[in-house]
């Protein structure tokens, strides 16, 4: 019976793999882009093509390797591999023959070290399947909406500072909710706080939330299922400034599809924000309210420490939503 992979035996032995190869510069010479979104698709280039020649033989050079599926797109590849028993050599090692082969095929085919991927359950393996087969209309759908998929450094909001990405004029919207939910609120108050809150939302209010608690998830979850606009302020959500990852960074998941449908923006306080005298205050008033409900002494928290953190993203939320404009 397979064994899915654990954190101490991940890069060895038998196991599933998400492989993403990525061209240094990013240079688009492994394909073309074509069609719209409903029908988006990848002609491979005659470099592409000698690359996917390469990686259906994989089979056949490593009888214990198994290509579950692929992807080639302009600039970049994934590959899902299945290693079924032991090989002599592990996953990165196997990566690393990969690339040094492709280089030999084609010396523009210089691709970056790859991001691997240890797969640990089941429910990753279908989720995976799933995204290597729709990064042609994920690619599509960041070409036909540029703006929505494009890092906003120093976005100032009414005094306070994000980065930001996604639909900006979310921001515009006059009618606000802020969605914030106790960790032990009971199940039966979740509902009904979802319940209220979602019909707010369909009758034009724009909803912000840190969605920390379990409860506040959940309720940003209805209503982002919902087809609703949300507003979430994250914690550490972006790739650093200048980092590798920047230009070409895009939200995962879910997300993805709620930001280019325009019903999404992802805000990440500044840490000029997070020290600021506004958020301070707002933040340090809640957690003293959260002590005295308890009938607990305050003690302040140190605002590195992640519970402070998690708090003032909820309190950004509520000033952002109380906000006139």
């Amino acid at each position: 019976m397979y064994q899915w992979k654990t954190y101490n035996n991940r890069w060895k032995g038998e196991g599933i793999y998400h492989l993403t190869f990525v061209l240094r510069e990013r240079l688009p010479i492994l394909g073309t882009l074509l069609g719209d979104i409903q029908s988006a698709s990848v002609e491979p280039s005659p470099i592409g093509r000698l690359i996917l020649d390469d990686i259906h033989n994989i089979e056949n050079r490593h009888t214990g390797v198994q290509v579950y599926c692929s992807m080639i797109m302009p600039d970049h590849l994934h590959l899902l591999l299945y290693i079924k028993r032991e090989i002599g050599k592990s996953v990165k090692e196997l990566a690393r023959g990969m690339r040094q082969g492709w280089k030999q095929l084609a010396l523009e085919a210089d691709f970056a070290p790859p991001f691997i991927r240890p797969l640990y359950h089941k429910g990753q393996l279908n989720a995976m399947f799933q995204y290597i087969r729709c990064n042609p209309r994920r690619a599509m759908l960041r070409r036909q909406n540029p703006d929505l998929f494009r890092l906003r450094r120093e976005l100032q909001v009414e005094g306070l500072t994000f980065t930001a990405l996604g639909n900006l004029f979310l921001l515009d919207y006059p009618e606000r909710q802020a969605i914030v939910c106790s960790r032990s609120a009971p199940k039966e108050k979740i509902a009904s706080q979802q319940a209220s809150t979602l019909q707010a939302a369909q009758e034009g209010k724009v909803s912000y939330s840190g969605a920390v608690s379990a409860g506040e998830k959940q309720i940003v979850r209805a209503i982002r299922e919902a087809g609703l606009p949300v507003v979430v302020v994250l914690n550490d959500g972006f790739p650093p400034t200048g980092s590798e990852h920047e230009r070409y960074y895009k939200p995962g998941g879910v997300y993805f599809e709620a930001c280019a449908a325009g019903r999404l923006l992802l805000l990440e306080p500044t840490a000029t924000t997070m020290t600021s005298e506004r958020v301070v205050t707002q933040t340090e008033q809640a957690l003293r309210n959260k002590a005295e409900a308890k009938h607990q002494d305050y003690v302040p928290l140190p605002h590195t420490s992640k519970r402070w953190r998690m708090m003032a993203n909820n309190c950004i939320a509520e000033i952002l939503a109380d906000i006139e404009r």
